[in-house]
């Protein structure tokens, strides 16, 4: 028996994520990526972040094909309608050309507009190419500034 019934599910996106997460990484009896794809574009055609960024997630490598042009055009959705961590993602992609072409000033555009809503990678991929000069001019006090900022959300600098 199905875990939940489409009846149920539709129309509900917390339902319909949590459906599409269960069949992605839950109990090996119910695995099954197609299905998971089915419930996270299902719930990303009402423009679920959640979803939109799992969806980029799976196509960077985690539970299909990696595809990352797939996966960008997925975190893009999510990103226009705020999820940070898409974010994120789409300035690393930047930074490390996947996906879309290498392009360190765009990728520290995307940081810094995810660092404005608080995202700690941001912030600390952020002071880090202040304090390396990587695609930004070198700044040892933003450096600094970003990299605390991180610190006190979360990320533990080594």
């Amino acid at each position: 028996m199905e875990p939940a019934r489409s009846c149920r599910v539709a129309g509900n996106p917390a339902a319909m994520v949590e459906l599409g997460r269960l069949y992605q990484s839950g109990d090996p009896e119910w695995h099954n990526e197609a299905r998971a794809i089915h419930w996270y574009c299902r719930t990303a055609a009402l423009g679920n972040s959640k979803a939109l960024f799992t969806l980029g997630m799976m196509y960077a490598g985690q539970g299909v094909a990696r595809d990352y042009a797939m996966a960008v055009r997925w975190y893009r959705q999510a990103a226009a309608v705020g999820n940070s961590e898409a974010m994120f993602e789409i300035a690393l992609a930047y930074q490390h050309g996947n996906g879309v072409a290498k392009d360190k000033a765009t990728a520290m555009q995307w940081y810094r507009r995810t660092a404005a809503l608080e995202n700690c990678g941001a912030m600390n991929n952020l002071g880090y190419s202040y304090l390396r000069g990587k695609g930004v001019p070198q700044n040892y006090a933003l450096a600094m500034k970003w990299r605390r900022r991180a610190a006190v959300l979360g990320i533990f600098m080594r």
